[in-house]
């Protein structure tokens, strides 16, 4: 595969708000010259909608693997952010883990959307068509929590992997307020320390008009307990400013 190959292969990742700061501007940059990636991030920002319906209905097959950003940036992973304080950002929150093995799950939701994109855009029409392409194999799945902030918010997120290799993150939104002017909801890792917290920043989205979103990111190879979604000013935060809508634990 060529390089140039590596960057047409990260269209899903880009549209989906996969990518680092630094990988997206990278992928613009190519994404200025190559026709045949302009159309297909066309082609899949114009499915969005249609998506967050049609995942409902896709059951993923056994032994999904599929790592499009392993030949890019295997060597690329960006360190966490260290913010001390006298008290965590964040506070750790207990909740209950549940590990599945794949083949029991009759769908995966925000993996099966991903799936569907890797697969083809054309297949999305066909609701019989099952993807074919792996994503690897799901680790831990959680609900999180909303907070006061956000009550009717929810959240469901799968982490693909394994213990030896670089681990991905999927996240399914639903019930999220709308963003005003330049705010965006930030997905951030955190591990909280007796100094304050180490934190890394997922990446930022927004919902659509119906409070919906899917996000896809990968997770640095260091380890942190607690996942939250902030509601950011603007999307240059590197620490997080705005209130937690939603938080829950998890073991990467």
């Amino acid at each position: 595969m060529t390089q140039e190959d590596n960057w047409c292969s990260l269209c899903e990742l880009y549209v989906l708000g996969g990518l680092e700061s630094d990988e997206k501007r990278s992928f613009e940059e190519h994404l200025s010259d190559c026709k045949e990636c302009q159309d297909r991030v066309r082609d899949i920002e114009g499915l969005s909608d249609q998506l967050l319906v049609y995942y409902q209905n896709v059951e993923v097959p056994e032994g999904m693997r599929s790592r499009v950003l392993q030949h890019v940036f295997a060597n690329d992973e960006p360190a966490p952010i260290k913010d001390v304080q006298t008290t965590p950002i964040f506070h750790h929150q207990s909740s209950s883990r549940s590990r599945f093995k794949i083949s029991t799950w009759p769908s995966v939701a925000a993996v099966a959307v991903i799936a569907l994109l890797v697969v083809g855009i054309s297949q999305i029409h066909d609701r019989t068509v099952v993807p074919s392409s792996p994503l690897g194999t799901v680790m831990q799945s959680e609900a999180l929590s909303p907070t006061a902030v956000m009550n009717q918010a929810s959240a469901k997120l799968w982490i693909t992997g394994s213990a030896t290799t670089a681990k991905d993150l999927y996240m399914k939104f639903s019930g999220l307020a709308p963003v005003v002017g330049s705010q965006v909801y930030q997905v951030w890792l955190v591990e909280p320390t007796k100094s304050g917290a180490s934190i890394y920043s997922c990446g930022i989205f927004k919902p659509n008009s119906k409070g919906e979103a899917i996000f896809a990111s990968k997770i640095p190879q260091s380890h942190y307990s607690v996942i939250a979604v902030t509601l950011e000013p603007r999307s240059t935060d590197v620490t997080p400013l705005g209130p937690k809508v939603l938080v829950g634990a998890v073991n990467v």
